[in-house]
């Protein structure tokens, strides 16, 4: 009786000459891995593979072809060309304002603050408060005291862009000063100073008793920031309504008081009866008309 032997027998060491082939053997043996590397198929098999083809944990992935780069970066650059325009507008407008900011800051202490007021009484006058007139062009920088608190004391001359001020004297009829930027592409940026809130021109009237047979006419006066002055009225001994009149007051704190004359013209001998007739008067932007009432001993 032949001996059969098992389809897949047992792998004893020296028993059979050929042994079915194992993945030990396989990838064990040098020859074996030669083999698969240099065979067609297996190179076939590796190329379709998912993972060589860039899948889910692949080795390898599509590489971008040149026409693809240029249309990627055209449509970069159109979106950027949209977005350029309103980034723009934002930075110029932000310097605008600041500009703005900076020409308010400079008029505030030409002319003075009218929203500080105490007890209902404007507090803050500025520049010509104090002296009675605006300063000459090249002397702006004097107006730095008077500026409000927090100013940059490095910028408040210049806007955003760090051009200097102009400040000119404008002959156009109300407006008694102009501070400017040149801004920018020729767009200037402008802000007036009006005569009235300069030197606003008040209504003068009420009345003045006369006591003193030397009086022949009154006049009303203010030494603060120089001699300012009314018209003439004559008088004589009794009572008298002031005849409506103007006067040109710079703004803040004046000092008003009354002189006779004994002329009926305001000529001959003068009188100031400032310890009797003197009066302290605030002069705002907003301010029309002062009355008065007088008694000349």
């Amino acid at each position: 009786m032949k001996k059969q032997i098992p389809l897949n027998p047992p792998l004893q060491r020296g028993k059979y000459l050929i042994a079915p082939l194992s993945k030990r053997v396989v990838l064990s043996s040098p020859l074996s891995k030669r083999a698969v590397l240099n065979s067609p198929l297996s190179k076939r098999a590796a190329l379709n593979s998912p993972l060589f083809k860039g899948g889910p944990g692949g080795i390898c992935s599509k590489a971008f072809t040149l026409i693809e780069v240029m249309v990627v970066m055209a449509i970069i650059s159109i979106l950027a060309g949209m977005l350029m325009p309103p980034v723009w507008r934002y930075w110029e407008s932000e310097e605008i304002a600041t500009t703005q900011k900076r020409l308010e800051n400079l008029k505030i202490g030409l002319v003075g603050d009218r929203t500080l007021v105490q007890n209902g009484v404007r507090t803050h006058y500025g520049y010509v408060g104090d002296h009675g007139y605006l300063p000459v062009h090249d002397q702006l920088s004097s107006v730095r005291r008077y500026l409000p608190a927090g100013f940059d004391t490095t910028s408040y001359l210049l806007d955003a862009w760090g051009n200097t001020f102009s400040y000119t004297f404008d002959p156009v009829v109300g407006i008694k000063a102009r501070l400017s930027s040149p801004g920018t592409d020729g767009n200037a940026i402008p802000l007036d100073i009006s005569e009235k809130e300069v030197t606003p021109t008040l209504t003068i009237d009420g009345s003045v008793t006369v006591q003193n047979s030397a009086a022949k006419s009154v006049k009303i006066k203010s030494t603060t920031n120089g001699w300012v002055e009314s018209s003439c009225m004559a008088t004589g001994i009794g009572d008298y309504a002031i005849p409506i009149s103007q006067m040109t007051l710079p703004i803040g704190a004046h000092k008003i008081f009354w002189c006779y004359y004994s002329d009926p013209v305001c000529g001959g001998t003068e009188e100031c009866q400032t310890t009797y007739t003197q009066k302290t008067v605030y002069i705002h932007d907003g301010m029309t008309a002062l009355s008065y009432r007088l008694l000349i001993p």
